[in-house]
């Protein structure tokens, strides 16, 4: 067996137990050295292994005390050894107790703990092993190389050596449906690795936990994490204390240190604890944070060991670290640690440390550190940073709560503003009705009312701040009655050039203006500003939460509307950013447009994957009442897929309306559900969707009247008998007004004179324009509808272009491309003849080997030439 070095990827434990598998079956293997962080369940693993081949073990368990004495790991096999302990007599009757009697067996022994294993068990083992009497398994923390006694006997038995990484996304969604029967989401398995620091141990614990705590919910046929946070239960308890179990004294002090003051210096560690911060780094419990700085590195694990602490352990921790100041971890937690501890701080560093920690999108140390606010008298000053906390918690509700209480006592009118704002995307996100939004306004202005009536009302600059939030919210209530468009972005634009740069009303101003104009059919300045607002965000804006998602979701629509599908998808990776719930609040709406984006584009296999996931994702939790349309999508993609209408109801749910955290019903995705359905239920009675689009465009919904308009061209074969519609079409998608370029508008002018060659051009160019999906069905119609005016040879260059496009699209076709491809499908006889061909077989050989005559094989040849769209026998040998 090689002593090569064999890493397991850390995609899959199953390739482990494959290669571990391997491993103990080989006959002329001598074992292998099972290495990896601590919690990875390398026993887990081994006894799977050993169970699954019927193989038994013996069990050696090292430990520190044991590895301080000769032969002390083989304590357990000398219990009848009598003899003085020699290194000859030990490896003789172990030899005898471990040979097997079967010629060419060997017995397996299993060492645990193997970094403890002290050089006289080792010598021993190792001789073992390499007589060729035992397999030896020697399971070790971290990557094994650190230890000299496991890599002597690694190199002596000439051992294999298997590496397990850290659990990643793909592990833990593995892990799940393993356990709990389900995949999980996407971002349910990412934030669950991220929470656990990819150890395997922690996400089975919290797997558990979260699926008992109803955290983690089975939805559309997956599991969907709805919160990050987990409160305190036996699994994770009982895992936490198992991981300390496993420390010496030293190093369970630092990780308790570290989860209750936050990261810390490596000397500092080293001096106060006598920790070895490398070994601890080796076995995956704590990371580098900075050149000289180390945390624990899953943020589940502090937040579960820390509430293990009992309160006079965590005093005298506090007293021997912290001592007479505030000087070290990070600052947040030391001074939570601090006054959870009874100290008395100074408001001005409690709120520092509440500020940064919401900076830093540690919101739950935020939410903590204002629970001690009442303690120091001053509840008002921390109101904000309290409501930032629970924005970033998504507790919508409580946040609103919040403002509402304390709104009255704030001090200024830079304090209000920031107080209402937050209020005012609170009650967006949690579905608030629009007397809800009324009572919001009317109460700002109450209290906006009161500080200007004192004597010192305040910086007149930011009283026009504020002046300039409320006017937005008037704007946004008047945008709902849908009166005058073009008066509310006259107001809008005036507002916007008063804003400050990146201030928070600059960009609800913008995410305003951005839903006016894709109401008034101006997609491209839509995008342009939803793209221009949207970099300062993603570049690290401290209030993500509040302010970035409305504008994100604007931007989504507004690069729909201007077809730019591949920049939606890109945007996805923006999910993976940001704090563990704000991956979770964004998933599913980010799902959803990928999914929308790759369905334009013909992507069905992509597009399968991200709707899934949003269906899941949205039936759970959906602010932005994006559901009703994706299972709309969903029946449509059915029914594209399977050749057969769906014909579902309103919506495949016991309660179509209501889901997430609110009653949620937004006029454009309703209306868009209704035109997929009547598409896939009706596609040759297009009269309900130009009723339809009447109704959207009489409502001043240029954006959904657009894609219904495209839904209706998929119907009528191109609006060629619709010239009042296509007229409407070709407007809402004009140069730099609907459409960045005029491409296509062009080709959808092309289809008016309805020759094929023009047909075939407005094909190509929205292929090429990035309308892939009309492109392909428009070439594919083209070839149903004009089946009588193409010859064979034309028709075949034509299907062999159609299948070029599908198979850059994913391979999958589709609707009416998947009738004009089985067009190409070829008989049995002609797959023969074709594969003569590649033998290079001429005509003659091949009517001798088929034993048909010669014109028959030029007869077959010439429908192979007009299926395939070639010209010669040498295209047709490249096909082969």
């Amino acid at each position: 067996m090689s002593g090569a070095e064999r890493e397991v990827p850390d995609r899959a434990r199953p390739a482990a137990r494959r290669e571990l598998a391997k491993i103990l079956t080989d006959p002329a293997s001598t074992g292998v050295v099972l290495s990896g962080p601590i919690g990875c369940e390398k026993s887990s693993l081994v006894d799977s292994v050993l169970r699954g081949e019927k193989l038994e073990a013996v069990r050696l368990l090292c430990s520190a005390v044991l590895g301080e004495s000769s032969f002390g790991s083989l304590s357990p096999l000398l219990v009848d050894f009598t003899e003085p302990l020699t290194e000859s007599g030990v490896l003789k009757h172990v030899w005898n107790l471990l040979h097997s009697p079967n010629p060419g067996g060997k017995t397996i022994v299993m060492v645990e703990e193997a970094e403890h294993l002290d050089e006289a068990s080792a010598f021993v083992l190792t001789q073992l092993a390499s007589a060729g009497c035992i397999k030896l398994i020697l399971m070790t923390v971290g990557q094994g190389h650190s230890e000299r006694v496991v890599a002597g006997s690694e190199l002596g038995a000439r051992l294999a050596r298997i590496i397990l990484g850290r659990f990643s996304d793909r592990d833990v969604a593995d892990y799940c449906q393993e356990e709990l029967g389900r995949l999980p989401t996407t971002a349910s398995a990412r934030v669950i690795a991220a929470a656990c620091g990819g150890n395997e141990m922690l996400v089975g614990a919290f797997l558990r936990s979260a699926k008992q705590q109803e955290i983690l919910v089975e939805s559309r046929g997956r599991y969907v994490l709805k919160q990050s946070r987990i409160n305190l239960d036996v699994h994770l308890a009982d895992a936490v204390i198992r991981i300390q179990q496993r420390l010496d004294s030293a190093d369970a002090t630092a990780l308790e240190i570290l989860a209750l003051g936050g990261a810390e210096e490596v000397t500092f560690l080293a001096k106060y604890t006598g920790a070895d911060v490398g070994r601890l780094i080796d076995a995956g419990l704590v990371r580098q944070v900075a050149e000289s700085r180390v945390e624990i590195a899953a943020p589940i694990h502090t937040q579960i060991l820390r509430d293990l602490i009992p309160p006079g352990r965590n005093l005298q921790l506090m007293e021997r670290v912290i001592q007479r100041s505030v000087d070290h971890g990070s600052l947040s937690q030391s001074v939570l640690w601090a006054c959870e501890n009874g100290r008395h701080l100074e408001t001005r560093l409690v709120l520092e440390a509440t500020t940064l920690a919401n900076n830093q999108l540690d919101f739950p140390t935020a939410w903590r550190l204002c629970q001690h606010s009442n303690v120091l008298g001053s509840r008002p000053a921390f109101a904000r940073e309290e409501v930032r906390a629970l924005m970033g918690m998504r507790r919508y509700q409580e946040a609103m709560e919040t403002v509402g209480k304390f709104c009255w006592q704030c001090p200024d009118v830079a304090h209000l503003r920031e107080m209402k704002l937050m209020q005012s995307v609170a009650l967006r996100r949690s579905a608030g009705s629009r007397e809800q939004t009324q009572h919001l306004l009317q109460e700002w202005k109450s209290c906006t009312a009161r500080l200007e009536s004192m004597d010192d009302p305040g910086d007149a600059r930011e009283i026009a701040r504020n002046q300039r939030a409320i006017e937005i919210l008037e704007m946004r209530i008047e945008l709902v009655d849908r009166t005058d468009l073009g008066s509310i972005l006259d107001k809008a634009r005036r507002c916007e050039k008063l804003c400050d740069d990146n201030g928070t009303e600059l960009l609800i101003c913008r995410e305003l203006i951005c839903e006016i104009l894709l109401d008034m059919g101006s997609f491209v300045e839509a995008a342009d500003l939803a793209l221009e607002s949207l970099q300062p965000m993603s570049a690290g804006y401290p209030s993500e939460n509040t302010e970035f998602h409305p504008l994100l979701a604007a931007c989504l629509r507004s690069l729909f509307a201007v077809g730019d599908y591949a920049a939606i998808v890109a945007l996805n990776e923006l999910g993976r950013s940001g704090s563990l719930e704000v991956q979770l609040d964004r998933s599913g709406m980010l799902n959803f447009w990928s999914a929308f984006a790759t369905i334009q584009q013909g992507r069905w296999p992509l597009a399968r994957n991200f709707l899934d996931e949003a269906r899941a994702e949205l039936a759970s939790y959906d602010p932005d009442g994006l559901y009703p349309l994706a299972e709309a999508l969903y029946g449509f993609q059915e029914s594209q897929m399977e050749g057969a209408t769906f014909g579902g109801g309103h919506d495949r749910r016991e309660n179509p309306i209501e889901h997430g955290n609110g009653r949620v019903e937004d006029p454009d995705v309703l209306m868009l559900a209704t035109g997929y359905r009547q598409l896939s239920r009706s596609p040759e009675e297009p009269e309900a969707m130009v009723a339809l689009i009447e109704r959207a465009r009489a409502e001043k919904r240029s954006q959904t009247e657009h894609h219904l308009l495209i839904l209706l061209w998929k119907m009528s074969n191109g609006l060629r008998d619709r010239p009042r519609a296509l007229d409407r079409l070709e407007t809402l998608n004009s140069e730099g007004v609907g459409r960045r370029y005029g491409t296509l508008a062009e080709a959808m002018g092309l289809v008016r004179s309805g020759q094929l060659v023009d047909i075939v051009g407005a094909a190509e160019l929205m292929f090429s324009c990035g309308e892939t999906c009309l492109g392909a069905e428009l070439l594919a119609s083209c070839l149903r509808g004009h089946s009588d005016g193409i010859d064979e040879r034309k028709r075949g260059v034509l299907l062999r272009q159609l299948a070029s496009w599908v198979t850059e699209l994913g391979g999958q076709s589709w609707g009416a491309l998947s009738e004009a491809m089985n067009e190409r499908g070829v008989t049995s006889r002609e797959k023969e003849i074709i594969e003569l061909v590649g033998q290079g077989k001429s005509n003659r050989e091949i009517a001798q080997s088929l034993t048909v005559s010669q014109r028959t094989v030029e007869g077959h040849l010439y429908r192979i030439f007009a299926k395939l769209g070639i010209s010669g026998r040498a295209e047709l040998g490249n096909l082969g």
